[in-house]
């Protein structure tokens, strides 16, 4: 189980309802929906935020060492990009990286 800090400091029932939710969602979101990057998120590679909303994403930072050894994949049949060339060239796939991101989150968030 990955552990959490809760969002919420209520501690009745609700405050325990949506702590229990947002740990089933975070464990969902490391086992189902994020399967393929969740060790590298475990080891530090990249952060995911917000695994207890996996129902609605907002945010990915990755590091640029990470998208320079991987390149980027995104499901869904959106755009990727392959693992990046020599250092100097890595610009391009880390902006090609932040749009991607971008548009992938904001359409589904919409």
């Amino acid at each position: 189980m990955h552990r959490f800090r809760p969002t919420t400091s209520d501690n009745g029932p609700e405050g325990t309802s949506l702590a229990l939710a947002e740990a089933i969602k975070r464990d969902y979101a490391m086992g189902y929906v994020f399967e393929a990057v969740a060790k590298a998120h475990f080891e530090g590679d990249f952060h995911i935020a917000n695994l207890g909303e996996v129902d609605r994403p907002t945010t990915m930072i990755g590091s640029i060492d990470f998208t320079k050894r991987h390149g980027v994949r995104l499901p869904g049949g959106f755009a990727g990009s392959r693992p990046a060339p020599p250092f100097e060239v890595l610009a391009s796939p880390c902006h090609l990286t932040a749009a991607l991101c971008k548009d992938y989150f904001s359409d589904r968030s919409a």
